[in-house]
C-alpha cells in the first residue's frame, strides 16, 4: 500500500512538471521585485519559483514613467521570447556577447510593438540622446542601433 501511494505521488508530480514545462511562458506569471542595489534599471531572470524581473526603483524614477514603461515591456519580452532558454540551448556559445546583443534588439522590437507609440518614441529618443554610438557594455547594442530598431518595429518615421 505504501509503495502504491509513493508511485502515484511521483506520477502526479511528474505530470504536473510536464504541464508546467509545456505551458507557454505567457501563461506563467512573471513576478517583479524591487532591488535597490541593482546596477542596471532592471533584469529578467529566473529564480527557484520561475520567471522574475528585478528592477531598481531609484534608476527607473530618474528615467521617468514613459521610459520605465518601455523598460518593463522590454524585460517581459526577454521572458516571452525565451532568451535565457535560447542562450542555454545555443550552439553559438563562442560569441555569447553577440547573441545577447541580438536578444536585446529582439526585446526592444517586441516591447516597441506592445507599448503605445509615444512610449516607443520616448525610448528611441532616450537611447539616441543618452548612448548614441556608445554601448553600455559588450552585451548591449549601441544606443543608435536600439533606437533604429524601436522606430522600425513601432513604425515611427525617423
Amino acid at each position: 500500500m505504501r509503495y502504491n501511494k509513493l508511485y502515484w505521488s511521483i506520477r502526479i508530480t511528474a505530470c504536473l512538471l510536464i504541464i508546467v514545462v509545456a505551458m507557454p511562458i505567457q501563461a506563467v506569471q512573471i513576478r517583479e521585485f524591487p532591488m535597490y542595489h541593482l546596477k542596471d534599471a532592471s533584469i529578467a531572470t529566473y529564480d527557484q519559483f520561475g520567471p522574475v524581473i528585478y528592477y531598481n526603483p531609484q534608476i527607473l524614477r530618474t528615467l521617468g514613467p514613459q521610459i520605465s514603461e518601455f523598460v518593463r515591456a522590454h524585460e517581459h519580452a526577454h521572458h516571452f521570447l525565451q532568451h535565457m532558454h535560447r542562450e542555454k540551448l545555443s550552439t553559438r556559445t563562442t560569441d555569447v556577447a553577440k547573441l545577447r546583443r541580438i536578444f536585446e534588439l529582439e526585446a526592444d522590437c517586441y516591447a516597441a510593438k506592445k507599448v503605445a507609440r509615444h512610449i516607443a518614441l520616448a525610448a528611441a529618443n532616450n537611447f539616441s540622446d543618452t548612448q548614441g554610438l556608445r554601448r553600455p557594455d559588450k552585451n548591449h547594442p549601441t544606443g543608435n542601433e536600439r533606437a533604429a530598431v524601436i522606430r522600425q518595429c513601432s513604425k515611427i518615421s525617423s
